[in-house]
């Protein structure tokens, strides 16, 4: 295996870099949802890593762009569903971060000081970050933690580490056990610290889990209601663009009609079922345009609100000023509203046109590729920590959720429950719906605080402080059905390491390439002075 991957001319090697790599393109894929094979994850990656550990740089970049490209457009193909020029424009940036891997590793394999196979994890990780955090480019996703979601055993160490350290971990795990597998192959002697590794990592990172779970405290906080409203995309859309354009024709007023009327439907019912509530929470925008702005609607809305009794948590676009706002408002039994919060990241392409001032051709572009018309949103510009029976919870809108120093600074400002709204409509089935429970999941055991998702055509959930996820489902299906769920959330006031520290491993993961870099520089510099 070893000798006929190294650099050569011979076409069938560079055949076999291929089959390797895209053989990890695969694996990974399977261990995603929707085959969910989440147990390849620790041999996933062996084959990339095989693949260009012996090629040459530039072999290596083409190899691992390749990949980059192929792994992402499987694990994201639910882009496409919304637009598949999308899809095609994410994988082309996505697969960079793939060739810098790849790159990085090839040139960093001389070096000696420090195990390959730790730099290569932690460049793994560094490129993770980077996706997940670079300007309008961040994209959060499908990151190699993410099937792991549901195996509550498995992340409980997201406390100490938050996701960035299973973006090591996993990497790690997959190539030690490559560099076992390469020793094997060349009947070379195994490195003892290779199988240290492995061991460790297979033994402690469900140990941690299974000793730490039981100690969780939580206690109770609101009652809540999950309202999931199942509006086809295609009827919100148009429903939500005539509002926008003030158009009063009786189609778009019918659909608009429609949509209010089915979620206080769905909102009656489920308080006559639920019992004691002390919050119903509808998902993003399912009001069409903006309820301040409509004043029969926000008084039928106001109305309903004073009947039940409950305070009502909604979705709706508003104004302020010239600034229109992607926006969630508490309103209260008196017909007050308690607070209201404005987005603050917003989606690129889907919310607004990045660099559109600047780049005026590359915005006419992607307005032309996407399937409805796109108006910018304006940012919001503070946090808002709502207050409700001396209960205290912040909300994220939409894929807000992918973004840990969010939730991070909703909890040190006093938030006990994060509330995650959004509208998976877009998405129809796909696995998209299930990659957005994987973020509420991580975000709620880096925080042990509870995360309450209410999702138009779903998933809707409830997670704990401990990641157990209670679905809300009807005939046992998630995904496209409207419903309610009911539940009593129990919140945590456990200060995490990861609360306190942040992200502190991809920062330890770059130092880390760095120094081994610098290794590799000043072996290079040896290697010149002895051939003088």
């Amino acid at each position: 295996m070893a000798d006929n991957m190294t650099p050569s001319k011979n076409g069938t090697s560079k055949v076999k870099r291929f089959a390797f790599a895209f053989l990890s393109a695969f694996l990974v894929f399977c261990a995603f949802p929707p085959l969910s094979l989440w147990w390849l994850l620790p041999v996933a990656l062996v084959p990339f890593y095989i693949a260009v550990k012996s090629a040459r740089p530039f072999e290596s970049a083409f190899v691992s762009y390749c990949t980059g490209f192929l792994l992402f457009s499987l694990v994201c193909y639910w882009l496409a569903e919304v637009t598949l020029a999308g899809l095609f424009v994410a994988a082309f940036i996505a697969a960079f971060y793939y060739l810098g891997f790849g790159v990085a590793v090839t040139l960093l394999r001389h070096q000696k000081k420090i195990p390959l196979s730790v730099v290569a994890a932690a460049v793994w990780c560094v490129m993770e970050f980077l996706r997940s955090k670079l300007f309008w480019l961040a994209f959060p996703w499908a990151l190699i933690p993410h099937p792991l979601y549901e195996q509550t055993i498995l992340i409980q160490a997201a406390e100490l580490f938050g996701v960035w350290g299973y973006s090591f971990i996993i990497p790690l795990l997959n190539f030690a056990l490559a560099e076992i597998l390469l020793s094997f192959a060349r009947r070379e002697r195994v490195k003892i610290g290779q199988i240290i590794t492995v061991v460790l990592i297979i033994i402690l990172v469900p140990l941690y889990g299974l000793i730490r779970l039981p100690s969780v405290k939580t206690e109770p906080s609101l009652r809540v209601l999950i309202v999931q409203g199942n509006i086809p995309q295609n009827i919100k859309e148009e429903a939500i663009q005539g509002m926008r354009r003030g158009v009063s024709a009786e189609r778009i007023l019918n659909l608009a009609e429609y949509m209010l009327s089915s979620h206080l439907a769905l909102t009656h019912k489920g308080l006559q079922e639920a019992g004691s509530v002390e919050l119903v929470v509808w998902p993003e925008t399912m009001v069409p345009g903006s309820l301040f702005e409509s004043p029969d609607r926000y008084v039928r809305v106001a109305s309903f609100v004073k009947r039940s009794g409950v305070p009502l948590f909604l979705g709706t676009e508003r104004r302020s000023g010239k600034k229109r706002l992607n926006s969630a408002a508490l309103i209260m039994p008196d017909g007050s509203v308690n607070d209201v919060y404005d987005k603050m990241v917003l989606v690129p392409v889907g919310e607004y046109i990045p660099a559109r001032s600047v780049f005026p051709l590359f915005a006419t572009i992607i307005e032309n590729m996407m399937p409805y018309e796109t108006e910018d949103l304006s940012e919001g510009e503070r946090l808002t920590i709502f207050e409700l029976n001396g209960k205290r919870f912040a909300c994220l809108i939409c894929f807000e959720l992918s973004f840990c120093e969010l939730v991070r600074q909703a909890i040190k400002s006093g938030a006990e429950v994060i509330v995650n709204i959004s509208n998976d409509a877009w998405f129809g089935r796909s696995t998209e719906l299930e990659l957005a429970v994987a973020q509420a999941v991580f975000r709620a055991v880096e925080a042990r605080r509870p995360v309450l998702r209410a999702v138009n055509a779903g998933i809707s959930c409830y997670v704990s402080p401990e990641g157990y996820i209670t679905y809300l489902e009807k005939d046992g299906e998630k995904k496209q059905v409207e419903g309610v769920l009911a539940v009593k959330v129990e919140t945590s006031r456990i200060g995490t390491i990861y609360l306190v520290a942040g992200d502190y491993i991809p920062y330890i993961c770059i130092l880390l390439v760095v120094v081994s870099a610098l290794f590799h520089l000043i072996k290079n510099k040896e290697s010149h002075i002895v051939g003088r």
